[in-house]
């Protein structure tokens, strides 16, 4: 038996599955499954300071890469939430490192993720700030000012898993990535660092 398909709907068959196709692709493109692996180039991010001075933005392409501003041996790029409890156990660790290693040329940033809050920006924000200041935190806590988490998704992927460590070395690639909370963070670090 054979099916007859006026020109028409196979037409709008095409184009159904070409739009399809692209959009399941860019939505592939933009948050990939497994995140960011070690030896491929760092996404690039700008994103606006919490904690500090409040004007402040921090690229990346400022610290690593072909031409550097403020260059820096390594970048830790943290990612993590206020509800995320192996997240608030490695705060102290990533302060010490800050500042036994910070003057070692090792940049500490970490992105806050909490797109998925429903409440108002100000609100988000404003418990974010007293959950750093009350852990003593004095590295650069960074947000999207959308709070979107594109950034997070970008190197963390679909899985979205906390808290996400990447080191960054100056060439921009990843050289280290870590999905769970290490109390031997700094060692590790100051591995990459000889």
């Amino acid at each position: 038996m054979q099916t007859r398909v006026n020109n028409g709907s196979a037409m709008r068959i095409t184009m159904a599955l070409l739009v399809g196709s692209l959009l399941v692709g860019s939505a592939a493109a933009a948050a990939p499954a497994a995140g960011v692996a070690p030896g491929k180039k760092a996404p690039g991010f700008n994103l606006n300071v919490m904690n500090g001075d409040a004007d402040a933005t921090v690229r990346l392409r400022d610290l690593v890469g072909k031409r550097p501003k403020t260059p820096a041996k390594l970048v830790l790029v943290s990612f993590f939430a206020t509800w995320c409890k192996p997240c608030k156990a490695e705060m102290p660790i990533l302060q010490a490192i800050h500042q036994t290693l910070g003057p070692k040329g090792v940049k500490v940033l970490s992105v806050v993720v909490e797109g998925a809050d429903d409440r108002p920006q100000k609100e988000i924000l404003e418990e974010i700030e007293g959950w750093t200041t009350a852990r003593g935190v004095t590295f650069p806590i960074l947000y999207d000012p959308f709070l979107k988490d594109v950034v997070a998704k970008r190197y963390l992927g679909q899985a979205m898993q906390l808290p996400g460590v990447y080191l960054v070395g100056p060439d921009g690639t990843v050289k280290a990535a870590w999905h769970e909370k290490r109390d031997d963070l700094q060692t590790l670090i100051e591995e990459h660092l000889k």
